[in-house]
């Protein structure tokens, strides 16, 4: 075996090791700042798969509450702030739309957020 092959079996080797860990050698200065949306949710009328115009997204976790920015068909919020969040999506002409105990955590040895995505189809009440 040569030195080059020798030096690749090491490498490979700590590789292995490292990924078999879970990754434990990761340390908190090894992490980096992401930004992340805690809660994602795209809104679309049931009928026409179209985000109904005065559409407002709210989540609220105890005394939290916030009102979600629209960006293209997803409404996102809850920058870097885990919590258990209530969610409702209202829009003139529409029956509301509600989800609770919707769970955002962090996880990992960087403990980042782990965004929750989810779909809200409106039915028209007319």
């Amino acid at each position: 075996m040569g030195i080059q092959s020798a030096v690749q079996s090491i490498v490979r080797g700590a590789l292995v090791a490292v990924l078999a860990s879970g990754c434990s050698y990761i340390t908190s200065s090894d992490c980096v700042s992401l930004g992340v949306f805690g809660v994602q949710v795209s809104v679309l009328d049931k009928r026409t798969n179209q985000t109904p115009t005065g559409t407002v997204v709210t989540v609220t976790d105890g005394d939290f509450r916030e009102t979600l920015t629209r960006s293209g068909a997803v409404y996102v919020g809850a920058a870097e702030r885990p919590g258990s969040y209530s969610i409702v999506v209202e829009a003139p002409g529409y029956a509301r739309w509600t989800r609770e105990n919707v769970s955002v955590v962090r996880s990992g040895s960087c403990q980042y957020l782990q965004s929750v995505a989810l779909s809200s189809e409106l039915q028209p009440t007319d």
